[in-house]
């Protein structure tokens, strides 16, 4: 683009930028691993930002997952500064340019492109980062025109592994069968792909952010969630016999304290 203008810290897109898109039909296997690899990459990687488009599902996980982690996010916008797309994310644009991050756009306000911005949007967060991960994708999904950027524009092409059988996940298992990215599974093998290990004090290693404690009440419900897979508000009443109000409390607050996070359809998927 001939101008990029931003709202925020324009500094966040001169650190070590990774861009992370996905479908946004996300799973709970999406998320969970969206989530994991930035808190990991957050301890491990100095400087870092998160580049999305501000999207449903994968990117407004990337984003608060970078948020969380204390890192700056650039999100990259399909319409003008002034017109967040979707308006749904109006609050998390606004924390986004709150805490060190940026907003990002090559359209001007006077001239909204009404819903034909995005291709245009995805070649942006290619170009701005040193690799582009995919989280989860479906076999049409929109975010593997942004991978296909990222390959035109020799940037690395990483993508996270899936069940052969799930549609969330054929798009980013068939970039790693017909070698267009690089399979990876941990931040350690995305910090070796991208080289930053390689740079003069690039890579230190940070102490884990410890973790809330939780109270006994609150242990005991988490306990009674699987490791992997979400479960209902009611198949949790019913395992636990608590009253429903004091399970939506206990719930809010395992939130609060990054022990679950909340899926729709009054699902619960633990994280911690």
């Amino acid at each position: 683009p001939h101008v990029l203008y931003t709202q925020g810290d324009v500094a966040a897109l001169s650190r070590r930028c990774l861009s992370v898109v996905g479908t946004r039909s996300m799973s709970a296997y999406g998320l969970a691993q969206c989530t994991r690899l930035i808190e990991e990459l957050a301890r491990r990687v100095p400087q870092l930002c998160i580049v999305s488009g501000l999207a449903y599902g994968i990117d407004a996980t990337a984003h608060r997952a970078a948020l969380a982690a204390g890192i700056p996010t650039a999100a990259v916008l399909p319409e003008s500064l002034a017109n967040i797309v979707p308006a749904q994310h109006t609050a998390l644009a606004r924390d986004i340019a709150a805490h060190g991050g940026v907003l990002v756009s090559e359209i001007p306000s006077r001239h909204p492109r009404h819903g034909t911005g995005y291709m245009a949007r995805n070649r942006i967060i290619a170009g701005l980062s040193a690799g582009c991960l995919v989280v989860e994708a479906a076999e049409k999904s929109g975010s593997l025109t942004t991978a296909a950027f990222a390959c035109g524009y020799d940037r690395s092409l990483l993508a996270v592994p899936g069940r052969v059988t799930d549609k969330h996940s054929r798009g980013t298992n068939l970039l790693i069968r017909d070698h267009k990215a690089q399979l990876v599974l941990s931040a350690e093998e995305i910090i070796r792909e991208l080289m930053w290990d390689l740079e003069p004090g690039a890579v230190v290693p940070r102490p884990p952010i410890a973790a809330p404690a939780l109270t006994e009440e609150e242990r005991v419900l988490l306990d009674h969630l699987p490791d992997s897979d979400p479960v209902s508000f009611d198949e949790l009443a019913s395992k636990t016999g608590i009253d429903a109000s004091m399970l939506q409390t206990q719930l809010t607050l395992l939130e609060i304290n990054d022990a679950i996070r909340t899926l729709p359809g009054n699902r619960y998927l633990k994280i911690r």
